[in-house]
């Protein structure tokens, strides 16, 4: 619901057309390189021994590589590096 009224008061419309595919196409690329730059530096930037500590240890507590583990952390960094990449791609 929050998304929602983020996007209004970004300027998009709230309209029953359906967007044109090349308009599909450029909000899909927009929105991945957004997400993608967004994760790999706020990520990198837990990794700074400043934050490691008392932020991002804790996603380092599994040794397993398993997809579930990637949302395993501190809700600062699920919020800062998780959500907020894939906001600001809208």
């Amino acid at each position: 619901m929050c998304g929602h009224y983020l996007r209004v008061m970004m300027g998009h419309k709230n309209s029953p057309e359906i967007p044109t595919f090349d308009r599909i196409v450029k909000d899909w690329i927009v929105f991945v390189l957004f997400l993608e730059f967004g994760f790999y530096y706020s990520h990198r930037l837990l990794h700074n021994p400043r934050f490691f500590k008392s932020i991002h240890k804790k996603h380092h507590e599994w040794q397993t590589p398993i997809a579930i583990t990637a949302m395993y952390c501190h809700p600062f960094e699920h919020v800062f590096v998780n959500l907020l990449p894939a906001f600001l791609g809208k």
